[in-house]
């Protein structure tokens, strides 16, 4: 099972979830759905990505759903707010989905994998409910391959420790490089996959990565707070978000593969 955020970790992960959208982060999977599809946006938060890809297929359907109830309070009404009849959100468990088998004909997976302990198991999961020929999307991040300035020997402490609590609590920081591999043993042939950058290089998008990371480090989500190690760290972060030369830039490896 995934594990369960508190509330203030999970405000701080939907402050940044807020930001994300189908033309940026569903981006190399966009040019394979098609108007009049159904398709599910498994791990969905507050819909902003599922919001696009309801544009992209309408008159077809998209389902949202995620495990997080409060976030679909937030989809839902961003969606009566744009008007868009042809979307909804349900909660479920990525582990079982409430759907018959091959109710959908594509599929997003995005952001998910990484926080399971059985990313495997999930995605065939996410099979059982794609039709013949359907196709999925699967995006992850490579944390640790961060590019972050300016270089400072806390950068690359932070990164270690990121990667060290993540594989202790069951994730996989860096599970981007293995998603071909992980979407193939799911089921899903003639897996293609690419890479993209995410960048927060204006003064608000560094600030703002920068609230979000504090936010979770003082949650406890990183260690006690008051630890000499994790108190740096919460520093570091403040400083840098203030800097007027921060800049970060987080690798993001995707797949696109098909139901044969």
């Amino acid at each position: 099972m995934e594990r369960i955020e508190s509330q203030a970790e999970a405000h701080a992960h939907d402050s940044r979830l807020s930001r994300r959208s189908a033309a940026v982060q569903a981006a190399f999977f966009l040019p394979y759905l098609r108007p009049g599809m159904r398709v599910i946006d498994v791990g969905c938060g507050p819909g902003t990505i599922t919001l696009g890809l309801a544009e992209a297929v309408a008159p077809g359907e998209v389902v949202g759903v995620d495990i997080v109830e409060d976030r679909l309070h937030l989809a839902r009404a961003a969606a009566e707010e744009r008007a868009l009849g042809n979307v909804r959100f349900e909660p479920g468990d990525i582990h079982h989905l409430p759907f018959r088998d091959g109710e959908f004909d594509a599929a997003l997976v995005h952001g998910v994998l990484e926080h399971l302990p059985d990313p495997l198991a999930a995605l065939g999961e996410v099979r059982r409910v794609l039709r013949p020929g359907a196709v999925v999307g699967v995006r992850s991040p490579e944390h640790t391959q961060a590019v972050v300035g300016p270089a400072a020997p806390w950068i690359e402490e932070w990164l270690t420790y990121f990667l060290r609590v993540g594989e202790a609590d069951g994730e996989s920081p860096q599970i981007g490089r293995s998603l071909r591999a992980i979407v193939r043993a799911a089921g899903f042939g003639r897996g293609v996959g690419t890479a993209s950058v995410e960048t927060y290089g204006r003064p608000d998008e560094s600030r703002a990565l920068a609230a979000d990371l504090v936010q979770l480090l003082t949650a406890g989500r990183f260690g006690d707070p008051a630890r000499a190690e994790v108190g740096a760290f919460i520093e570091a972060f403040r400083k840098w978000g203030e800097h007027p030369d921060a800049f970060w830039a987080s690798t993001w490896c995707e797949v696109v593969g098909w139901v044969d």
